[in-house]
């Protein structure tokens, strides 16, 4: 599956709700595209606000139930508005953070390898995400179905959509974490390769058995030294695309971590009063809980696995065999003995030039 074109999806049906401050332009002077801050996304976000705050007020006074159960009423009504209230505050803090969100999604759409590598990236399966998708839009059709036919403004339709909505409000940013995450780590791998690939060839290979079996013997690093120049450049552009990568899933993690928090408690709120209602009192069908099951369910999932894949990016930047051993392989390039000259002025040996770098 290309995550490229699924995380355009994601923002495009983003952009349409206010949940996506980003706008893709084209760059006249190398036609390629990119993203922006959006002009419109202020206003997207208002419309929908109002459009789900008028649809919710609709449903709770047309509702013959809410004669009775004065007390509930209000209880959903202020879950409802704390909902909205949060999703603004995360519209804001959104705002704020937009311009580093958009130079990372930039970054990742230009990072282009130009290594060869073969490699098998084994990437989870989407299909939990493009449930989201489908759940979303389903009840986006049958909200439209109820406002154009009122006999089927049933009890329990008119609560699955009001949770649907809330539902929708926060899959979609979860579903771009998501893949922002995925594309680090694909990337991430192939750098990897690329790495082990320029370490094995030649005497190296003898290096990087010995190292798997954890009986390095370091006399082996400087015997047969055949790397020319290019491998040493081609290192350091590895270097920093490895550094590039642990910082921008760093930023992901802390640009997201708000709205995670905040979805998944809003989300147990929802399912504990769902079911209080539904089993307690016989006053709601089960629908609604189901679906306050389902997305707990589903944001769990997806804050669990974004966790586990920033925390494989942070394992491998900090202990992983591939990185020491990068380290190492640096270290051999700096302990040799041959040098070149930088337009024939002076001499330049390799740790000068790191040093520089």
């Amino acid at each position: 599956m290309d995550h490229y074109k699924f995380l355009n999806s994601i923002i495009s049906i983003s952009k349409l709700f206010g949940l996506a401050p980003f706008a893709i332009v084209t760059d006249k002077t190398t036609n390629t595209k990119m993203y922006e801050l959006s002009k419109f996304w202020i206003i997207y976000t208002i419309m929908f606000v109002l459009f789900s705050t008028t649809f919710q007020i609709i449903i709770y006074t047309n509702a013959d139930i809410w004669s009775e159960e004065v007390v509930l009423k209000n209880i959903f009504i202020f879950i409802f508005h704390i909902t909205i209230f949060f999703v603004t505050i995360i519209q804001l803090i959104n705002l704020i953070n937009a311009k580093k969100l958009i130079s990372i999604i930039n970054i990742l759409f230009s990072m282009n390898f130009k290594f060869n590598y073969d490699a098998e990236i084994k990437i989870n399966k989407s299909f939990q995400f493009c449930s989201v998708i489908f759940i979303s839009s389903t009840n986006i059709l049958l909200l439209v179905v109820i406002n154009f036919y009122p006999k089927f403004n049933s009890r329990g339709i008119s609560f699955t959509v009001a949770t649907a909505i809330k539902f929708f409000l926060f899959s979609l940013p979860h579903l771009q974490l998501i893949q922002f995450l995925t594309i680090v780590r694909e990337k991430y791998i192939c750098l990897n390769v690329n790495i082990i690939k320029l370490a094995r060839r030649d005497n190296i290979s003898i290096v990087y058995r010995n190292r798997v079996e954890l009986n390095f013997n370091s006399h082996l690093m400087n015997k047969n030294n055949n790397y020319s120049r290019y491998d040493f450049i081609m290192l350091l552009t590895l270097r920093k695309v490895h550094n590039l990568l642990c910082e921008l899933a760093e930023e992901l993690s802390e640009l997201y971590c708000v709205h995670t928090t905040i979805s998944v408690a809003l989300t147990f709120i929802q399912l504990t009063v769902g079911a209080y209602t539904s089993v307690r009192l016989n006053l709601f069908s089960y629908t609604n809980g189901v679906y306050n099951f389902l997305a707990f369910i589903l944001i769990a999932y997806v804050v669990g696995h974004a966790i586990k894949i920033a925390f494989i990016l942070w394992l491998w930047s900090k202990i992983s065999f591939e990185v020491r051993y990068f380290e190492e392989f640096s270290l051999q390039l700096l302990q040799r003995k041959v040098q070149f000259t930088a337009c024939g002025l002076f001499p330049l040996d390799f740790t000068l030039l790191c040093s520089v770098s």
